[in-house]
């Protein structure tokens, strides 16, 4: 299955249909997957939303989505006028597909699945660091364990959004261990 996972849109309506004739150009792909940050700082949020939703893609949020979403949670009156101006601009339904969206979506089943998430899999704000030790990544990834087998994203690879760029590395967790020990793949 090819899965083309596009995040941190924010707000940039040309970027993203770059990005979508880019993966066009490549094939396509078989599910479209938006990491969140679809809005906050750009000036087309409606425009990207709309396109996301037209392409079918499977949304989860972002930490910005879920700041758009929520009730004014920030005593800051720049940032609540931020805020104010996304939520008139993308209008009621938007919000509304914004604050419904999940937290993560798995693709896949058993130590196969892929795991989606905007920063990491406990919370939608910390960042997965290029230069994070693998102390940290046990701390964030350890929440995909659901059973004696550990899921492939926490076994193999960590990839994570909310970042400029592309973060990707090899996790060399205690887990990995573990199941090497056990002679599981």
């Amino acid at each position: 299955m090819r899965i083309a996972c596009l995040s941190d849109i924010h707000g940039n309506i040309r970027g993203l249909d770059a990005c979508l004739a880019d993966l066009r150009e490549q094939g396509g792909a078989d599910t479209i997957v938006g990491v969140g940050d679809y809005c906050m700082d750009g000036p087309r949020p409606r425009h990207v939303v709309e396109r996301l939703r037209e392409v079918g893609a499977t949304c989860i949020r972002g930490n910005t989505d879920r700041y758009i979403a929520e009730s004014d949670t920030t005593d800051d009156d720049a940032e609540r006028a931020v805020l104010a101006w996304q939520r008139e601009t993308l209008g009621v339904e938007n919000v509304a597909w914004l604050g419904a969206l999940p937290f993560e979506t798995r693709f896949g089943e058993g130590a196969d699945a892929l795991l989606v998430v905007h920063a990491n899999p406990t919370n939608d704000d910390d960042h997965v660091w290029p230069q994070a030790t693998d102390a940290q990544l046990e701390r964030l990834f350890a929440a995909t364990r659901r059973d004696e087998d550990v899921g492939a994203l926490a076994d193999d690879v960590a990839g994570g959004g909310n970042l400029s760029g592309r973060v990707l590395r090899p996790c060399r967790c205690r887990y990995r261990r573990a199941r090497q020990q056990r002679g599981a793949r």
